[in-house]
């Protein structure tokens, strides 16, 4: 039953909804954050693993009783960490740390906010909070007289990572920023342990732009520079026009159009992904801008530039005395960028979003095209033509920029309220983050507020502040405990997927095939190699980009390609001679779709297509688990169940996304969410019996014991959830309307031995002993409150 709730972003939570025992106070307790055999930990040896949000612009400049009452709020629901983001926006009407005014001139910090930063930091850093500094996010440059050329005013991206004067004003901001000494603690960024990362640029690189930044008459001089240096690139590559015209040509065909001569500075550079790296696949558009030489190229030399950027920023930031480990940008998709992005960093961050809107702010979700149920979807189907980051699923999207031996954090992610189920992707990213050993969690976004009292505790008005969220805060607690106190095992074994040096020149569409399957089963992790490996995981998977490399001292291996050609510009044809050389020795048919020996399974050439189809995955799911399982590495009850189930190779997550349903069960948490479908769920010692037609129950003792042994658990529920008078606009678009609400779990909890049950509001606090029947407890009730939990007291 629908019923009116309230939740706000100031009032603590109490009781066994109070999670700050997730925290050690203050922060840095431990000492600096430092990298261990590939991961994150603390100076006296203790894991390091963060849960929490970003908090951007004016809300990390809060007034003085904000900053307290946000801080409070944040430790009590088990929040460790906040990302301080976008603090250099420019906004009229809002507080950035750089001063805009004639004062400042856009080069100097504002030493107010400033101010209010530091003491927000303080507040956090008592309750054991940590914070993630980053850089460059939105600033507006200004020019004051020093600059060439008048930048537009607004925020640039590609050009802050190319152009040198302004990597020069980035190392001046950074040394201003990390230096200042926050009068509250004593130290500065670079010197307290508060600080888990530092973060060079936000969603930044040489390859994309948000592409209505394309408009402004006055980026012109910069994409000139851009195609100038682009030009001299080619010819300190191949000498002069003729040079590149035979590099461009394939079958009497040439890339190279009529108009252009790099010695004149006239040829065209790729045009920018939209926030992602552009795709190219060598099969197709071979003339013109479109094609796949003049994309290898670019690529090489975007390369360059996002190596160059990060050498000179991170060199810098490192050259202050930065203690914590430094991030370069968390924004990668595509394995040029991957690559050039990740190779001076310490960490690894990226971003992802399901059924994030296009557009949307207050008052609306923006549009979308096709809105999904995540606990339904198919991680191996596409809901756009492609999988974009703000599409697939999560785990799907980010598992390509986990790179081996480094930390990874997930440093924004969500999947916002447009569908009113959607409690399910907290605990799934929580526990495929432990399945796959990751180090952070941080959503977006907490609020934009400086000023709580200006917020609505009855109304979502905003698309990106998740403060009163019930799916999200209803469920905030067992994501942390999950994470922070690794209630999921970690995977039994490891994938490396692998790309040389010539798959970083292409990217088909469809590149992330394999991670619509083999991370929801199994540790993954990506490796770069030149052209050859010869690492020790126990599967290897190739790129498949082209008919390049060489992997015959895999463990185990699945093989592809796209093509026949073995380089990107396809000069070098190898016919299926690439493929037999993996095949092994006695390889048999598998599947119709390729061979399996006793250490590789290749796919033919001429099904690759098929596979790829409609960006379907289906068949590349059925082909792995069929391999995996012929050689031992996973059993019977592992990888795919079915046609339409994931299960880990622990047994501890199964998503059975063909009947909307998603669990965990692990000794230390139990959790179902999805449709019931009139089945009883069952949660270790607690059955269920729900009425609703789709809940999140998830299951946590909270009494630092096991749930088998535990006498004090916790039930978090949350259903559909949402304002109650929200409306689509065709489908696409929804507007908000009405009051905040949550679905009241109806049913039965069925337990022996215990001796209470006491539902809970949205803060902890005890609304009303259930009533009880025997060994059955009875949840819901029109004339009862809303519960977002159920406390269990056991004999």
């Amino acid at each position: 039953m629908d019923k009116h709730i309230k939740l706000n972003a100031h009032t603590r939570n109490t009781g066994v909804l109070d999670f700050s025992d997730l925290l050690e106070a203050p922060a840095g307790i431990h000492g600096h954050t430092v990298i261990k055999d590939g991961s994150l930990y603390f100076e006296d040896g203790k894991r390091a693993r963060f849960v929490g949000f970003n908090i951007p612009g004016a809300g990390i400049m809060p007034d003085k009783k904000t900053a307290e009452v946000y801080a409070d709020r944040l430790a009590s629901i088990g929040c460790n960490v906040i990302r301080l983001h976008a603090e250099d926006s420019y906004n009229p009407n809002g507080r950035s740390i750089i001063d805009y005014s004639e004062k400042g001139k856009g080069r100097e910090l504002d030493p107010e906010n400033l101010d209010r930063l530091q003491y927000f930091v303080y507040q956090l850093k008592k309750r054991g909070i940590y914070v993630q500094v980053d850089l460059h996010c939105y600033r507006t440059f200004t020019n004051t007289g020093d600059l060439k050329v008048t930048p537009p005013y607004s925020r640039m991206k590609a050009v802050t990572v190319f152009n040198e004067e302004m990597i020069e004003l980035q190392k001046d901001y950074a040394t201003k920023y990390l230096s200042a000494v926050n009068p509250y603690t004593g130290m500065s960024f670079l010197e307290d342990p508060v600080v888990m990362a530092i973060q060079i640029t936000n969603e930044n690189s040489a390859f994309f732009v948000n592409i209505a930044e394309l408009n402004d008459k006055a980026r012109e001089p910069y994409e000139t520079e851009r195609r100038l240096r682009f030009n001299s690139f080619l010819l300190s590559k191949y000498g002069d026009r003729e040079g590149l015209k035979k590099a461009w040509t394939r079958n009497g065909e040439c890339a190279l159009l009529d108009f252009e001569d790099p010695a004149e500075g006239t040829v065209m550079p790729i045009e920018y992904g939209d926030y992602i790296q552009p795709y190219r696949d060598p099969r197709k558009y071979w003339v013109g801008q479109d094609s796949p030489a003049r994309f290898a190229d670019y690529m090489e030399y975007g390369m360059l530039l996002n190596e160059h950027y990060y050498h000179e920023m991170i060199s810098h930031v490192k050259s202050l005395g930065a203690k914590a480990p430094v991030n370069g940008c968390n924004l990668l998709h595509g394995i040029a960028d991957i690559y050039s992005s990740t190779r001076e960093i310490d960490l690894g961050e990226n971003n992802a979003y399901y059924n994030h809107p296009m557009g949307g702010a207050r008052n609306g979700m923006g549009v979308r095209f096709c809105w999904h149920e995540n606990v339904k979807q198919d991680p191996r189907k596409a809901t756009y033509p492609v999988f974009d980051i703000r599409d697939g699923h999560l785990l799907m999207q980010l598992a390509g920029a986990a790179i081996k031996g480094k930390p990874y954090v997930i440093s924004e992610w969500n999947e916002y309220g447009g569908m009113p189920f959607h409690s399910t992707a907290y605990l799934m990213q929580a526990a495929y983050a432990c399945l796959q050993n990751w180090d952070g969690l941080m959503l977006y976004c907490f609020t934009h507020s400086d000023d709580y009292t200006t917020l609505k505790d009855d109304y979502i008005d905003h698309v990106y502040n998740v403060f009163n969220d019930p799916s999200l805060i209803g469920q905030f607690g067992a994501m942390a405990s999950i994470f922070l106190k690794g209630c999921v095992k970690e995977a039994e074994k490891t994938i490396d997927m692998v790309y040389t040096k010539e798959d970083m020149k292409m990217l088909p569409e469809n590149y992330k095939m394999p991670y619509g399957f083999l991370p929801f089963v199994s540790k993954s992790r990506t490796v770069f190699v030149e052209d050859s490996y010869d690492g020790d995981a126990d599967l290897m998977v190739n790129a498949g980009f082209s008919s390049n490399g060489d992997f015959t001292k895999a463990s185990h291996s699945i093989i592809y390609a796209r093509t026949p050609y073995e380089d990107a510009l396809e000069h070098r044809y190898v016919g299926t001679s690439f493929l037999d050389k993996h095949r092994g020795e006695k390889a048999e048919p598998l599947l119709n779709l390729g061979t399996v020996s006793d250490r590789s399974a290749v796919i033919d050439l001429d099904k690759i297509d098929g596979i790829e189809r409609n960006a379907d995955y289906t068949g590349f799911s059925r082909f792995a688990d069929a391999a995996m399982k012929k050689w031992g590495l996973w059993d019977s009850d592992s990888g795919l169940q079915g046609l339409d189930c994931f299960v880990s190779d622990t047994k501890e997550i199964r998503f059975d996304f063909g009947n909307g349903q998603f669990t965990i069960d692990s000794p230390y948490v139990k959790v179902f969410s999805g449709y019931p479908k009139g089945s009883e769920i069952c949660l270790g010692p607690v059955k269920a019996q729900i009425k609703n037609e789709k809940m999140t129950l998830s299951l946590l003792p909270r009494d630092g014991k096991a749930v088998d042994e535990s006498k004090h658990m916790v039930i978090m529920a949350t259903g559909n959830t949402g304002n109650d008078g929200n409306k689509w606009a065709g489908d696409i678009s929804l507007g908000f309307g009405g009051k905040l609400y949550c679905d009241d779990p109806d049913g039965e909890l069925i337990i022996e031995n215990c001796s209470a049950i006491y539902a809970l509001d949205v803060y902890g606090n005890r609304l009303y002993e259930l009533p009880r029947n025997g060994k059955k407890f009875l949840m819901g009730g029109a004339d009862r409150p809303a519960a977002l939990a159920f406390e269990i007291i056991m004999d």
